[in-house]
């Protein structure tokens, strides 16, 4: 990779609550074994939600405005990033797409966990979630009822489907299992590099944030719940 070209990206594609840092450390890592530091994409979900809950509001960009805020990080990863494929895709010829998918009941509880501590989605994560079911289910923002969250796996395989559909016989994209035995070696030989045996980490810089939320009392009052609340 050469880190002064724009086009020469890593995307990963993975819903957040995926695994998405993880991979984005791994890959990294990889890098950083072979003499070259490259740089991730800073986009923090985390804060941008809880300034959304706080302004009753949130900061919607197009897609390009999306790229332009990372438009110098080499590793682009998370929502928005993962929606964003076929743009992506077009514009960045030389990009490399990564998918690691999950089991999508274990990906839901902890999407729900995440939300339920920021208190809403992104507008991209709404956005996208409400398409993907197309009039079956319309999320809350919040995810406050049982349907919201018994929707969420479908949208997990949802996306799995309309990501590999998307790239099918293209030789610019992987998909993998989070459990795969050879996780590590596919990526690194997608990659161009050979195993040199560094491990997959477990990277999950928000899931202290969420339980020490999800704890909090005072953020349970001030909770709304609807009728239909699943807790």
């Amino acid at each position: 990779m050469d880190k002064d070209k724009m086009e020469d990206k890593i995307i990963i594609l993975n819903l957040s609550r995926s695994a998405t840092q993880s991979t984005k450390k791994y890959i990294h890592n990889l890098y950083k074994a072979n003499g070259v530091d490259l740089t991730l994409s800073n986009y923090a979900p985390v804060n941008r939600l809880e300034n959304s809950v706080k302004n009753k509001h949130d900061n919607i960009f197009n897609d390009e405005e999306y790229f332009l805020k990372n438009k110098d990080a080499n590793i682009i990863g998370d929502d928005p990033y993962c929606f964003m494929y076929e743009y992506l895709d077009k514009h960045l010829p030389n990009a490399k797409f990564i998918l690691i998918t999950r089991n999508s009941f274990k990906w839901s509880d902890s999407f729900y966990d995440f939300v339920r501590a920021n208190g809403a989605m992104s507008s991209a994560a709404y956005n996208n979630f409400n398409k993907y079911l197309d009039g079956v289910h319309v999320f809350d923002r919040s995810l406050r009822t049982k349907a919201d969250k018994e929707h969420l796996p479908q949208v997990y395989r949802r996306h799995t489907e309309l990501v590999k559909s998307y790239f099918k016989n293209k030789n610019n994209f992987i998909h993998l299992e989070i459990d795969s035995k050879n996780l590590e070696k596919s990526i690194a030989n997608f990659l161009g590099f050979e195993y040199n045996g560094i491990v997959f980490p477990k990277h999950d810089p928000y899931k202290v944030f969420i339980d020490q939320r999800i704890a909090d009392t005072r953020w349970l009052l001030d909770w709304k719940f609807g009728e239909d609340d699943p807790t």
